[in-house]
């Protein structure tokens, strides 16, 4: 018997014919923590269960992007282009997107469910401004939290100075 668990889950089993040399285990987490144990069991009885082996599954979290890969910047709005992050071999969940003006503390939530693939668009930002942007990516294996800092065009399309 093989018994295993994701790092913050529940033990599972799985029964392993006795002729079985190997067993591998199937629809596991991407890139997620498990541990695993064997019991061997015969006609006479139930061996001792075997030491915990700690592991995880191939796969990391989400890659952060160039800004210039990903973000393209307008008058009033900026256009995130979702597929330059590298999901690190584990599928893209969500993203969190969130902006605040250069010279304020507060951050406002755009979203905290943007579905991965595509693009998404940020609407309603004032020409000619510095602004922060804060992008957390999810998939199984955790997240990562990009920061970027952009200014919006002018009304005439023109580009700010630093």
């Amino acid at each position: 018997t093989v018994k295993y668990k994701p790092e913050f889950g529940d033990w599972e089993t799985a029964q392993v014919s006795a002729t079985a040399q190997k067993y591998t285990l199937e629809n596991l987490w991407c890139g997620s923590r498990y541990q695993i144990s064997v019991t061997a069991y015969n006609s006479i009885g139930t061996g001792d269960e075997s030491d915990v082996l700690n592991t995880r599954t191939k796969g990391s979290k989400p890659i952060i992007p160039e800004a210039s890969r990903f973000i393209e910047v307008s008058t009033n709005s900026i256009t995130l282009h979702l597929s330059a992050w590298s999901d690190g071999g584990c599928p893209m969940l969500y993203f969190v997107v969130e902006h605040k003006k250069k010279s304020q503390v507060e951050w406002n939530q755009v979203s905290n469910n943007v579905k991965p693939g595509g693009n998404f668009v940020v609407l309603d930002l004032d020409p000619a401004n510095w602004y922060h942007l804060r992008v957390t990516a999810h998939n199984n294996a955790g997240f990562a939290v990009a920061e970027y800092e952009f200014a919006t065009l002018t009304i005439t399309g023109g580009i700010l100075d630093y």
